[in-house]
């Protein structure tokens, strides 16, 4: 039973540890908001070019 304790706080340790380390080499990505705004509107325009029902054509 202390043994199953441990993993599961291990868990809880690590979980948001890498949601941490996601978000850091998110935030390292782009240097301006700038940046950030126009690599989403390229990746929308992307995948909405790819949609055979695309609403843009």
């Amino acid at each position: 039973m202390a043994l199953n304790n441990t993993l599961t706080s291990n868990q809880k340790v690590k979980d948001p540890l890498n949601k941490l380390q996601k978000f850091d080499a998110f935030r390292f990505k782009y240097t301006t908001a700038q940046q950030y705004i126009e690599d989403r509107m390229s990746m929308d325009i992307t995948r909405l070019s790819k949609n055979p029902k695309n609403p843009l054509t």
